[in-house]
């Protein structure tokens, strides 16, 4: 296949991207349980919960800039992290609000 050809299949291959975003969600849902579990107390943990889910965030954006994510694969990103949040239970307005923060730290 030509150069053109090549490049316009790599334009829609978003699969590091949603592989990324499955990583992405598993790590939510872990730190989601971490704050819900036994013996959590919001007032010591809210904070710790807040860097660490900033810090996810932080490498999500990372990962959207070193990639060059074109708006096909950061769509297919957001896609991703929106139905396998709400695939693994999450209620929708924590879905949306991840999605939502997301949305901001890849497109800025």
């Amino acid at each position: 296949m030509n150069d053109g050809g090549e490049m316009l299949l790599d334009w829609f291959d978003a699969s590091e991207a949603v592989s990324y975003a499955e990583g992405l969600v598993g790590k939510i849902n872990a730190l989601k349980e971490s704050g819900s579990g036994k013996g959590w107390r919001p007032e010591k943990s809210e904070k710790a919960l807040t860097e660490k889910f900033e810090k996810l965030i932080n490498d999500a954006r990372i990962f959207a800039k070193g990639r060059r994510l074109n708006v096909y694969k950061k769509a297919k990103f957001l896609n991703a992290v929106k139905w396998g949040l709400r695939e693994t239970g999450n209620d929708d307005a924590f879905v949306d609000k991840v999605v939502s923060v997301l949305t901001v730290a890849i497109n800025g």
